[in-house]
């Protein structure tokens, strides 16, 4: 639900401005007024001028006598000469806020049968408009279009007072569409900007799960406090396609929408037709206000876990997909995050630009079946970091029961075990993962890489798949989606690549116009095997009979170098050999070349370890790959290119060797290798 927001029924600054700017004979087709010693004429004799049309203005200087030609600034100071008022102000300039109107510009009243100024004996000034009154204006700051229809609009200027009444509605246009809300009266304090709606209902399209789902919404009364704060009082909320016979809704003695993305309700009630299946006698939804961001639930495989991610720099993303009965705040960007303690306290929005993008949060996680995690998640500038630490239970899936880490011993007692994995040879009893990028652009070139660890390919899936918020969606029956789990790493990669621009650095003459190395790269491939298995790919999802339970560990897989392709190179090198041109520049002519070499050198290992302790990195053997790609071109024009010829000679080479660097006595494999060139 998004929160922090001026309600669709209560645009800024916009009634007050639309009665004072907007309200005079143009409005209504009357007869202007006559000159008067009544102090209430004086009052809104300047209104009247400012606001009648070309047409009534002449009708007016007809009456009085007074020639009726010109245009329409002509006639206005006819008239404020006749009645001896001065000039009018110039208009403001563009981006400053008109009078009692901030951020408004071109208000009109489009319609009202009626049009009445009363004064009290204070002195005190009231407007009543009566019969079909509209009013619209458009913002200047956000090009929003605001409409408002009403039975009857009464404004009590020195109160700070504007009541609309009988069939008011409410219409805001922007970029993205329109929106409507209806009620059967409104009031609104214009000095601090606090209203209510009476009897207000409307609706939104919502996106859910890929699936536009428009939300109806109502109370018998919504306030907004002047902390932009917005209270639905007896609130209902429903996307049946029936508003009035719905197949559920929510009721809620008191609905507070009190920032983006945060809400809370009292007494509320989920009633599916017309039974109550849920109570909830209170209930908070923080959105992205807190720094510290706990999620539960339950899994298959984890059992009922608890995440946290607290963000010690930055914030999370937002929400795909939120509960959200209100429309989605066009003015959420009005505020920013100021951290205080655990909280991201929202304020108005300063202007300037956000200080940094960058990223670093905290998870520490609880599985009740499978152990313990903690890690960090990083984001700065080029670089991104994820990584953690875990110590887990091997879990069995067990017909009938599902996973469990306990199984009966030969003494009859129930036991776990502890996963453990073997960091720089010594045995430890933990799990592990790292997940490292980088991308650094310069003048002459880039560089970028990848580097990624873990102790098993289950790791990903077991630890790696976190949500950030409350399952506030299914407590009412949404449909929250299937969790996207990371799939399981059965084979790593370690990628570095770059390339480099050289002619910059030699003033790029027409000989050498380009000298680039399009390609320094090197990679790292590994594989995983399964020791259970001889060695075969570990999928990282098998578990063992229940008698089995250490081997049923996935740290039963281990991984082991594949290839290693280092170096990769290739360059560019191209130019002109020959270039002529007449004076005249009617004759050209002009022989260019490029040059491609690459350059590939690609280490094979041994690819049949079956077991952790047999892994080394022994080169097996080592394949070099050249490639060249020679290209002369040639082109001349003659009158003006009237007559031209171009064309191009190329010539492409290649070659391969193997070099065995491993066991003389594996003939086999020589002789495919020797085959092979």
């Amino acid at each position: 639900m998004t929160a922090r927001r001026r309600p669709a029924w209560l645009p800024a600054a916009l009634l007050p401005a639309a009665l004072l700017l907007g309200i005079g004979p143009a409005a209504f087709g009357q007869n202007p007024p006559p000159a008067s010693d009544d102090p209430l004429f004086a009052q809104t004799l300047p209104a009247d001028i400012d606001t009648a049309g070309a047409t009534e203005l002449r009708a007016w200087l007809r009456r009085l006598g007074l020639p009726d030609g010109g245009e329409r600034a002509a006639l206005q100071q006819r008239l404020r000469e006749r009645y001896g008022l001065p000039r009018a102000a110039p208009a403001p300039a563009a981006g400053a806020a008109g009078v009692g109107a901030a951020g408004v510009g071109s208000i009109t009243v489009e319609s009202a049968r009626s049009a009445r100024y009363r004064s009290d004996e204070l002195g005190h000034t009231t407007l009543v408009l009566a019969g079909e009154v509209a009013v619209a204006a458009v913002d200047r700051d956000t090009g929003a279009r605001h409409a408002i229809r009403a039975d009857r609009i009464t404004y009590h200027r020195e109160r700070h007072s504007l009541t609309a009444t009988g069939a008011v509605v409410y219409t805001v246009t922007t970029g993205d569409g329109a929106e409507v809300f209806r009620g059967e009266s409104l009031s609104v304090d214009t000095e601090r900007w606090e209203g209510i709606f009476y009897g207000g209902t409307s609706s939104v399209d919502q996106p859910v799960e890929e699936t536009e789902l428009t939300f109806t919404y109502s109370g018998e009364a919504i306030t907004r406090r002047d902390d932009d704060t917005v209270v639905l009082e007896q609130a209902t909320v429903t996307s049946s396609e029936e508003p009035s016979d719905p197949h559920y809704r929510i009721e809620a003695e008191r609905l507070w929408v009190l920032a983006p993305e945060e809400w809370a309700v009292r007494n509320a009630f989920v009633h599916i037709g017309d039974v109550p299946v849920l109570y909830l006698p209170y209930f908070l939804r923080p959105g992205g206000r807190l720094v510290f961001h706990p999620a539960f639930g339950l899994r298959d495989r984890s059992g009922i876990y608890l995440q946290t991610t607290t963000y010690l720099i930055g914030r999370r993303p937002p929400d795909v997909e939120s509960l959200s009965a209100l429309p989605p705040s066009a003015g959420a960007d009005r505020y920013e995050d100021v951290r205080r303690g655990l909280f991201l306290v929202p304020a108005p929005a300063s202007g300037r630009p956000a200080a940094t993008s960058d990223e670093l949060a905290l998870m520490a996680d609880l599985y009740t079946r499978l152990g313990v995690f903690a890690g960090l998640q990083g984001r700065f500038g080029g670089l991104s970091l994820l990584g953690g630490i875990a110590a887990s239970r091997a879990l069995v899936d067990v017909e009938d029961v599902g996973y469990t880490p306990y199984l009966r011993g030969a003494n009859g007692e129930l036991t776990s075990h502890w996963d453990t994995t073997s960091i720089l040879g010594v045995d430890v009893p933990l799990r592990y993962g790292l997940e490292l990028d980088f991308d650094g652009r310069g003048e002459l070139g880039t560089v970028r890489g990848s580097f990624e660890l873990f102790s098993d390919p289950a790791f990903p899936p077991d630890f790696l798949a976190r949500v950030h918020s409350l399952p506030t969606g299914g407590l009412i029956g949404l449909p929250q989606g299937p969790l996207n789990r990371p799939p399981a790493r059965t084979e790593l990669e370690w990628r570095l690549h770059g390339d480099l621009a050289l002619h910059p650095l030699i003033g790029a003459p027409p000989s050498l116009s380009t000298l680039t190395l399009p390609t320094l790269s090197a990679a790292w491939q590994w594989r995983s095997g399964d020791e259970e298995e001889g060695g075969a790919l570990c999928d990282g999802k098998k578990h063992l009979r229940k008698s089995e339970l250490k081997p049923a560990s996935p740290t039963r897989c281990f991984y082991y170098p594949q290839t290693l392709t280092l170096p990769a190179v290739a360059a560019v090198a191209a130019g002109s050999l020959y270039r002529w041109q007449a004076a005249d520049g009617a004759f050209t002519a002009d022989v260019g070349y490029e040059v491609r070499p690459v350059v590939s050198v690609d280490h094979h290992f041994d690819d049949k370890p079956v077991a952790r302790d047999q892994v080394d990195l022994d080169i097996r053997y080592t394949r070099v790959d050249t490639r060249a790609t020679g290209r002369v071109t040639y082109a001349a024009s003659a009158f003006d290119r009237l007559v031209g010829l171009d064309g191009a000679l190329v010539e492409e080479a290649g070659y391969q060797v193997h070099t065995r660097q491993a066991d003389a006595s594996e003939t086999v494999l020589a002789d495919r290798l020797k085959s092979d060139r």
